[in-house]
């Protein structure tokens, strides 16, 4: 199976857009020419919480979201192909607008908890940061002994290339230098003994999800 995140900044159709279709139509078709099996989404800014099928494309998407009365800024959820979704034995499990998870069974006894998330931006409180992080740890612990845990999302953290300091979690293959949510993030890694994708050798293209609008950094 192939798995992969996006940030969708958001999934919200307005009629001001220019676009054509509706957002979930191109999400559809776009992870379809990747041939994705499962993909977390985040920052969908969708309401409440919700189900659609994109029929022509051949994806459903699950979504959790804050009261439509609130602002959104935040909201995650999976965008599953439908003959995988047929198979499900479980329905994706929204913990908050910022955590989901997803238990697929592999093989006989096997199972794989897919979470999804979206973590908060840097100028958000220490409050919301360790709401975050403790409804995400929680998460990790309800998982069965023996289950495999496969943790994506937008973390908006960059971690250091110092591996040393982070035996087992961090690899040798890292850009930048850390920021504060950085060291959360390899923080929770360790203490729950997740690796991080800085273990695997990739183009440079590869390495970074996000550029500066302004320094280009």
């Amino acid at each position: 199976m192939t798995f992969g995140a996006w940030n969708m900044r958001t999934l919200l159709d307005r009629d001001e857009n220019v676009c054509p279709e509706r957002k979930t139509a191109i999400v559809a078709r776009e992870l379809l020419r990747y041939d994705v099996d499962v993909a977390a989404l985040s920052e969908t800014h969708l309401a409440e919480e919700g189900e659609l099928v994109e029929h022509g494309a051949g994806y459903t998407f699950f979504w959790k979201g804050l009261d439509a009365s609130k602002p959104r800024r935040s909201g995650v959820g999976f965008t599953i192909k439908n003959r995988l979704v047929k198979q499900l034995q479980e329905c994706p499990i929204h913990i908050s607008d910022r955590v989901t998870t997803l238990r697929l069974h592999i093989d006989n006894d096997k199972y794989l908890n897919v979470i999804g998330a979206y973590a908060p931006t840097l100028d958000k409180s220490d409050d919301i940061k360790d709401q975050f992080y403790e409804e995400l740890a929680k998460c990790i612990e309800s998982v069965g002994p023996g289950e495999l845990i496969l943790l994506l999302g937008d973390f908006n953290a960059r971690d250091v290339r110092d591996y040393d300091a982070w035996p087992k979690v961090l690899g040798n293959h890292g850009v930048g230098c850390m920021n504060s949510n950085g060291h959360l993030l390899l923080s929770l890694c360790a203490q729950f003994k997740l690796a991080t994708s800085t273990m695997f050798r990739l183009p440079a293209k590869y390495k970074n999800t996000w550029m500066h609008p302004r320094s280009k950094h």
